[in-house]
C-alpha cells in the first residue's frame, strides 16, 4: 500500500479540486513564484503544504488542528524564520481571491488571460475584483464579499472592526484556558509574543521550548491528546524524536484520517533540511 500525499490529505478534509490541483502543480497561476511543495523544506505535523513559494524556504498550505475546536484556515509558513506561521486565508474562496489578486500585482492590466486563470481557481467575478483592486489596491478587501464579515488576521489592519476568527491574535483572550488552544509557532507577531510571555496568568507548558519530548509523554499518560498535539507543533524538538512521539499519538488517537496524516508526514525527509525546530 502506497503512502499518502498532501494531495490524498487535502481530499481527504474536501477542500475545492483547484487547491489539489495546486498542490499538484496541474495548475499554476503564479509560475514564477509559486512551485509544488517537494518536500525538501521540513514542516510541522499541523501543516498541510499546497506550494512553496517566494526566494526562501516557504510553504503556503493548510493549517489542520487535531483533539480541539479549531477551524482549518489556509496559512503561510515561514521556514527560514523559525517556522512562523500565519493566517494567509479563511476560507478557500479567500485563498483563490488573494492568489488571484497576487497575479494582477504581477500583470499590472487587465487581460481575458486573467479571467482564464481566476476560472481555473474558482473564481468567476474576476473583472470587477480586478476594477475594485485597480482603483483601491489592497484596500478593496473590505469591498469584496468573501472578506466583509470574516476576514484574515494578516489582513486586519485593513478592517475598521475586530478580528472574528480563531487565529492567535494580539486582540484575543491570553487566559490559559484559552491558549491551550494554541501551539507556539502560531503566536508569531514579536509585541504579541512579549504580551502573552509577561501577561499570561500562566502558560500552556509547550510555550516553554525546553523538554518538549519529556512534556509530550507525560501529557500522553494523562491522555490529553490536544495537549501532546500542540506540544508536538511548539519549537524546541529534533525531527527524529518528533517523528517517534507522532507515531505514539496515532496509535493512541486510533483515528484512520489522524493515522493518514501521520504516515504522510512521517515519510517526508525533514531531516535533510534541518535537525529540528
Amino acid at each position: 500500500m502506497s503512502m499518502p500525499e498532501n494531495s490524498d490529505l487535502l481530499r481527504m478534509l474536501k477542500v475545492p479540486d483547484f487547491v489539489v490541483q495546486l498542490s499538484e502543480g496541474s495548475i499554476r497561476p503564479l509560475p514564477e513564484f509559486l512551485r509544488p511543495a517537494t518536500g525538501w523544506i521540513a514542516y510541522p505535523p499541523c501543516f498541510i503544504p499546497v506550494f512553496e513559494y517566494g526566494s526562501e524556504p516557504s510553504y503556503r498550505g493548510i493549517l489542520k488542528h487535531w483533539f480541539c475546536d479549531r477551524k482549518i484556515i489556509y496559512a503561510n509558513l515561514l521556514a527560514y524564520m523559525g517556522y512562523y506561521i500565519y493566517e494567509y486565508s479563511r476560507n478557500s474562496d479567500q485563498f483563490a481571491i488573494r492568489t488571484l489578486i497576487q497575479r494582477f500585482e504581477i500583470d499590472g492590466e487587465y487581460s481575458e488571460f486573467l479571467t482564464r486563470i481566476g476560472n481555473s481557481i474558482g473564481v468567476r467575478n474576476v473583472r470587477s475584483i480586478y476594477d475594485l483592486w485597480e482603483r483601491y489596491e489592497d484596500d478593496c478587501y473590505p469591498m469584496l464579499e468573501s472578506f466583509k464579515n470574516d476576514w484574515p488576521e494578516s489582513l486586519k489592519s485593513l478592517f475598521q472592526e475586530e478580528y472574528h476568527g480563531d487565529f492567535a491574535s494580539d486582540s484575543m483572550d491570553i487566559s490559559n484556558s484559552n491558549l491551550k488552544r494554541y501551539c507556539s509557532i502560531e503566536i508569531c507577531d514579536t509585541e504579541f509574543e512579549s504580551r502573552v510571555f509577561e501577561e499570561a496568568d500562566s502558560l500552556p507548558p509547550w510555550f516553554k521550548e525546553e523538554s518538549q519530548e519529556k512534556r509530550f509523554y507525560e501529557l500522553l499518560n494523562e491522555s490529553d491528546l490536544s495537549g501532546c498535539w500542540m506540544t508536538l507543533n511548539s519549537r524546541g524538538w529534533l525531527w527524529k524524536d518528533l517523528r517517534k512521539a507522532l507515531s505514539v499519538l496515532a496509535e493512541k488517537a486510533n483515528n484512520h484520517n489522524f493515522h493518514m496524516l501521520c504516515d504522510c508526514w512521517l515519510s517526508q525527509d525533514h531531516e535533510s533540511f534541518s535537525e529540528g525546530f
